[in-house]
């Protein structure tokens, strides 16, 4: 796994990511090493949006919170644990995501502001 940061985009190589990649996603919600319960609340009150759906959502945590957060989903998006965003901030991180064609990392990930 390669990350390249700056101060407006990432970019990601992963086999992780390849191996779930659908072309239809768009966004990426990261939650938090250490989510409280009003960062699960959050994440819900997110996915009630029409516009995040299990076609073009991603969400990624940490693996002890794997069960949690995929209860907090309840379906509606895949939820998976990747390291490279573990997110160690106390809040929710939100993406857009594209896979790259013909660059040297496969996914840029461009932060958003959560709505």
């Amino acid at each position: 796994m390669l990350i390249a940061a700056t101060a407006t985009e990432t970019h990601v190589e992963s086999v992780d990511l390849d191996a779930v990649w659908k072309d239809s996603y768009k966004y990426v919600i990261a939650m938090p090493a250490n989510p409280k319960l009003k960062t699960y609340n959050k994440l819900q009150t997110m996915l009630l949006n029409p516009e995040y759906t299990k076609d073009n959502t991603l969400v990624f945590c940490l693996g002890g919170n794997l069960s949690l957060t995929k209860e907090a989903c309840d379906g509606r998006v895949p939820v998976y644990t990747f390291l490279f965003l573990g997110n160690k901030d106390s809040g929710i991180k939100f993406y857009s995501i594209e896979k790259l064609k013909n660059a040297d990392y496969d996914y840029r990930l461009i932060p958003k502001e959560i709505d």
